[in-house]
């Protein structure tokens, strides 16, 4: 059974933070493996690095391995954070580290 921590209702979750979470709904083909996913936002402990919108969904497996997916505000998935990086600035936006 996968338990899901929806913070999509959450109040400190922002408007557009709630509408990329609206579009990654569909998402939760997940295995059986799954003992909890939880979101993170720009406002979450260690995602302060994402833009607005952006979302972060972490699956905890039962094994204890820990799957971290960034969704950009479309609902596109990327599998790491120097995915999200890449995407950013293929759009233009210079990163400073």
């Amino acid at each position: 059974m996968v338990n899901y921590m929806d913070h999509s209702n959450n109040e400190h979750f922002s408007e557009v933070t709630k509408m990329t979470l609206s579009k990654i709904k569909h998402n939760r083909g997940l295995s059986h493996n799954v003992a909890m996913c939880t979101y993170h936002d720009n406002t979450s402990p260690g995602y302060e690095w994402l833009l607005p919108a952006w979302v972060t969904e972490e699956r905890h497996m039962n094994s204890g391995r820990i799957y971290k997916y960034y969704y950009d505000p479309e609902g596109n998935r990327y599998n790491s954070k120097s995915e999200v990086k890449a995407a950013w600035e293929k759009d233009g936006l210079v990163l400073i580290d």
